[in-house]
């Protein structure tokens, strides 16, 4: 009896904690970079968050790369995946080519990808990254190829937003600088004041992807806050130059 018991207690504790932990299919965006323009000046990228009982929804972001700041209004296009009904798929593309165009931003001309920290990926730190600007040169290894040249480093506080459940994690802005290892400059990227009303109430935040656009930098971060059913996860960028 006592082993019975056993057995349910520990069984309890696992779907307690598959429960608190969960991250349904509804619930994770896919970030896809799209390019910039051939001047460098402009980024877009694309959330794609996919409906369990509705259609997925692509949401379209165009930011200026040297202000840090998002020149159009964010575009949503709904349609289903391009294998169940590649028509309004092909109707939304349609739409962010003409958006891209506007903007003359390039697919693919994305710079040098240096760092990718992907959810399956469970041993990157999500708060710190280190890279090389470019690919080290063959038999030139100085000391800064083996640890990085630059280091991101975000961090959280506290901040209010009007929780629709009182349960939800404390909600959370932030604060991503970037080191120069060589000089050891120390730059701001963002650092939030308020909590902008369009990102919700996120509880986390991580560093996903990092590209290098010249002199510039593109640093996507994954943000969590409470969904539907788990974690609501997307995407943000923040830009600026490298010191």
């Amino acid at each position: 009896m006592s082993h019975i018991s056993s057995v349910a207690r520990t069984l309890l504790v696992v779907a307690v904690l598959a429960s608190a932990t969960r991250v349904s299919a509804c619930d994770v965006c896919t970030l896809d970079f799209i390019g910039t323009s051939k001047d460098g000046r402009t980024l877009a990228f694309t959330d794609t968050c996919p409906g369990c009982e509705s259609e997925s929804v692509r949401v379209l972001r165009i930011v200026d790369v040297s202000s840090n700041r998002v020149v159009a209004a964010p575009s949503p296009f709904e349609g289903d995946n391009p294998e169940s009904y590649p028509p309004t798929w092909r109707k939304a593309d349609a739409a962010i080519d003409a958006k891209l165009a506007a903007f003359d931003v390039v697919r693919g001309l994305t710079g040098q990808h240096v760092v990718s920290h992907p959810l399956t990926d469970r041993s990157a730190h999500p708060h710190h990254a280190r890279f090389l600007s470019e690919p080290p040169v063959h038999g030139a290894w100085q000391i800064w190829n083996e640890r990085g040249d630059y280091e991101l480093t975000l961090a959280t506080a506290p901040a209010t937003c009007a929780r629709s459940n009182p349960e939800d994690p404390p909600t959370l802005k932030f604060h991503l600088a970037i080191t120069n290892l060589r000089t050891s400059v120390v730059a701001d990227l963002q650092a939030d004041r308020s909590l902008p009303a369009s990102r919700g109430c996120p509880f986390a935040y991580s560093i996903a992807e990092v590209y290098v656009l010249g002199d510039h930098v593109a640093v996507f971060l994954r943000l969590e806050s409470a969904g539907f059913e788990g974690r609501d996860i997307r995407h943000l960028v923040v830009t600026g130059r490298l010191p």
